[in-house]
């Protein structure tokens, strides 16, 4: 039986859209605009991943490393993305 046919979405608890934020989306968003996707990061509650990178992935020196090196490439000095505050809520 499917979570749609028992019809239990009106009992399941929904996020606002605002609060969940996809990290792939947000890091593109950054390359256009830094400010924009740094606001959406700080609001939200979620942040899902889904598709690439994975969330080991997203977390790994390689991948930090590329990810910082592209925002630098992209004219921000600063980092988008809290990847340390980030990387501590997932760990617990």
């Amino acid at each position: 039986m499917s979570y749609c046919a028992t019809r239990l979405e009106a009992q399941v608890g929904h996020f606002p859209a605002d609060q969940v934020v996809s990290f792939k989306t947000t890091v593109q968003l950054g390359r256009r605009d830094a400010s924009r996707a740094r606001e959406l990061i700080q609001r939200a509650t979620i942040v899902k991943f889904h598709g690439s990178p994975k969330m080991h992935d997203a977390f790994s020196l390689r991948y930090g490393m590329r990810l910082r090196f592209d925002e630098l490439l992209h004219g921000n000095p600063r980092p988008v993305l809290p990847m340390r505050e980030l990387r501590q809520a997932w760990s617990g």
